[in-house]
C-alpha cells in the first residue's frame, strides 16, 4: 500500500495501514507483553527472595534490631489489668435483674 500520492504523504492510508497491522497482530502483541511482564516479575521475585546478598555487617544489624523486641511498659499494663479486674467485679456485683415480664407465672 502506498503511503504517498503525488509525492504527498497520505494520512488516511497510513491510518488504514496501521489499523490493518493492528487487526492482524494485536493478539500476538498482547501475548508478548504478557510474557514480558511475567518474566520481569519472575526476575524481580528471584532477585529479591532467592538470591539475597546481604553483607555480614547488614546481617548483624538486622539481628540486633530483631533482638530488641517490643518494649513493654509494665505500669500501663498493670493499670490496664486493674481496669479489667474492676470491670469484672462491677459486672459480677451488679444487682440481679427484676421481675421477668415475658415469663408466664
Amino acid at each position: 500500500m502506498q503511503l504517498k500520492i503525488n509525492g504527498k504523504f497520505n494520512k488516511e492510508r497510513l491510518l488504514l495501514a496501521l489499523g490493518i497491522f493492528w487487526k492482524k497482530t494485536h493478539v500476538m502483541l498482547f501475548f508478548f507483553l504478557l510474557v514480558g511482564v511475567i518474566g520481569f516479575g519472575c526476575y524481580i521475585w528471584n532477585r529479591n527472595l532467592i538470591t539475597t546478598t546481604w553483607s555480614a555487617e547488614r546481617k548483624q544489624q538486622f539481628i540486633k534490631t530483631q533482638e530488641r523486641g517490643v518494649a513493654l511498659d509494665e505500669d500501663k499494663y498493670k493499670k490496664a489489668l486493674e481496669v479489667v479486674e474492676k470491670r469484672k467485679q462491677d459486672f459480677s456485683n451488679s444487682p440481679e435483674a427484676g421481675k421477668d415480664f415475658f415469663k408466664a407465672d
